[in-house]
This record gives C-alpha cells, sequence and structure tokens, in this order.
C-alpha cells in the first residue's frame, strides 16, 4: 500500500487525479490480459503477510488475498487491458486515494487480478534493485497546504569552561 500523507497531502486536499503505476517486466504468454485493481479489506501487514497469511497472525480467508467480500472489494477500483512488457501500465486510483486522504485507516492497498489465470504478468516490487521501476502513486491535488505550526526550540545557555565560583559565607576574626 502507498502513504500519501508523507507527501504533505492536507486531510482536506481534494484530489484531481491519482494513477498507480507498475512497471511491467516479463510475461508468460504474449497477447492482452484485462487486469482489476481491487481495494483490499483485510488489515495486513508488510512484515507479516505472505501467500497464506495477512499479517502473522491472522490468515487470509483464502490464500493470496483471494476471497471478494473479506479479502478484497467485489467491484475493482480501476479496469486496464495490458498488452506489454518493459512498459509502464497505469490504473486510475482518483476516487480510492481520496477515500485514503479523508479516511487513512481505510488504506490498505490494491491487489491485482487478472482475467486470465494462464497468462501472467511480472511486475517490479517496491524492493526492486532498480528505484525508477518499482511501484508509483502519481497524485495531482488541490488546497492548501498544512499550516506551519511554530515549535519551541531549546535557547542556548551560556556555560563557562573551567570551574564556577560559588560564594560561600565564611568567618573572619576581627
Amino acid at each position: 500500500n502507498f502513504d500519501p500523507t508523507p507527501g504533505g497531502l492536507p486531510p482536506a486536499a481534494t484530489v484531481l487525479s491519482a494513477r498507480l503505476g507498475l512497471y511491467c517486466f516479463d510475461r508468460n504468454l504474449t497477447g492482452p490480459l484485462e487486469i482489476g485493481a481491487y481495494e483490499v479489506v483485510r488489515p495486513w501487514t508488510e512484515s507479516g503477510a505472505s501467500w497464506q497469511k495477512a499479517t502473522a497472525a491472522t490468515v487470509w480467508d483464502v490464500q493470496g488475498c483471494g476471497d471478494m467480500v473479506t479479502d478484497y472489494s467485489f467491484t475493482p477500483v480501476s479496469t486496464e487491458t495490458v498488452d506489454s512488457e518493459g512498459a509502464w501500465q497505469y490504473f486510475d486510483v482518483t476516487d480510492q486515494v481520496q477515500d485514503w486522504i479523508t479516511n487513512p485507516a481505510s488504506n490498505q492497498g490494491f491487489v491485482l487480478i487478472g482475467s486470465d489465470n494462464q497468462r501472467i504478468y511480472y511486475y517490479c516490487s517496491s524492493e526492486w534493485a532498480l528505484a525508477e521501476l518499482r511501484p508509483e502513486l502519481v497524485v495531482e491535488w488541490s488546497g492548501s497546504p498544512p499550516t506551519p505550526t511554530p515549535t519551541a526550540s531549546p535557547t542556548p545557555t551560556a556555560t563557562s569552561s573551567g570551574p564556577t565560583p560559588t560564594s560561600t559565607a565564611t568567618r573572619t576574626p576581627t
């Protein structure tokens, strides 16, 4: 999943467009494939997710985030027909990203599902060696940027480099 807030999108931002970009580096068969980008609805963690599990302690209802009710939404957010490798492929995810801005807890990312189980398109992941080919979320938005909040900073205190003299009352004969 992508977190749109580190880029500075304020909670009141209006998303004008959002595109999920994935670089296809290979495929097993030539020919077009219709791919749907579906919203994941089950919470998962990157460190705990596997084919069987969403988190270290929770399994997917169907392996691989495969249940269209409890693991992902029934209706695709976006559908694209792809027919090339060695190229970027984009999915329009504008409405979903707007929902993530206004309701960050709903952001569980997307799962891609193809219409033909025999055709496989391979995409670069977020760990891909070449950073420029990793998945991207391109967002155009409008609205006011967040207002900076002043923060107090410590005020430097003068210190001496040697011992500090201290007044001490002493009896003196008179």
